[in-house]
């Protein structure tokens, strides 16, 4: 799968300037959602002193990461989950899962008005639509190369 990877993520250069810093970082970025993956610069505090050199050292880090398919097959299909397990033994880069989730784990109690959640949990709503309406979902993930 050496295409792959190239194909879920890019490399994109920008200029940082932060106080005191006036200089180059890559991103690698989701190029279907625009999402940055990962950054030089918020994730690194690295920076270049060119836009070339933060493109190379953006694609090298592109190159040493891997590819991974994670396969989430819903609670209620455990004929479907055997199956997938029995196709995919030995398949490199492919994880079959079985919904964990339960719903919402977190019920407000009728008094507490305030929510102490900063953020919804839950990243991707449409997975959840999937596994809900086909009884699975494919989620391409990016991942450190062992």
């Amino acid at each position: 799968m050496p295409g792959a990877l190239s194909e879920r993520a890019t490399v994109r250069v920008r200029f940082v300037s932060d106080p005191c810093v006036l200089a180059w970082a890559w991103e690698l970025v989701d190029p279907t959602t625009g999402r940055v993956l990962e950054s030089s610069w918020t994730d690194r505090w690295t920076a270049y002193d060119s836009a070339a050199r933060a493109r190379a050292e953006g694609e090298r880090r592109l190159d040493t990461l891997g590819h991974r398919r994670l396969v989430i097959v819903a609670r209620e299909e455990p004929e479907l989950h055997a199956w997938l397990v029995r196709k995919f033994t030995g398949e490199a880069g492919v994880e079959i899962v079985r919904d964990r989730r339960h719903g919402e784990r977190r019920v407000r109690p009728t008094g507490l008005l305030l929510e102490r959640r900063r953020s919804e949990r839950r990243q991707r709503p449409d997975v959840d639509a999937e596994v809900r309406a086909r009884g699975w979902a494919l989620v391409d993930r990016l991942e450190q190369a062992a």
